[in-house]
């Protein structure tokens, strides 16, 4: 896992981003690794989901292939039902990846609370 800072990814070519881009709102859900937090983007106004990962975390958990995979995918993920990866970034302690905010919660979250989804679900 590399130690700089800087623009990992940019969904504008030559866009370089840092946190204080970011007005930060408040702090959607914590995990093992980090935090996902609602932002909002202070040039455009467009609110997002920013995932900040602390590096030493996946580092110690055997983590960092994950990590990596995660943010190849959601570069390439173009689809209108899936979150896709707007920036990532880096500080020397944190990995950070803007996500299009979907409201709703998580789909995992909602799996688990009904078990399963019924047909209908999907015709609302």
């Amino acid at each position: 896992m590399r130690k700089k800072a800087g623009t990992l990814y940019s969904n504008k070519k030559g866009e370089n981003i840092t946190i204080n881009d970011f007005n930060l709102l408040k702090v959607l859900g914590r995990g093992a690794f980090g935090k996902v937090m609602l932002v909002e983007k202070k040039d455009t106004k467009l609110i997002y989901a920013l995932k900040s990962l602390r590096k030493e975390e996946l580092i110690d958990k055997d983590q960092v292939e994950h990590t990596k995979t995660e943010k190849m995918i959601l570069e390439h993920v173009n689809h209108p039902f899936l979150v896709n990866l707007a920036y990532a970034f880096q500080t020397p302690e944190k990995i950070f990846f803007v996500m299009h905010f979907m409201k709703g919660g998580e789909l995992f979250q909602h799996l688990r609370n009904s078990k399963r989804f019924d047909e209908p679900r999907f015709n609302k």
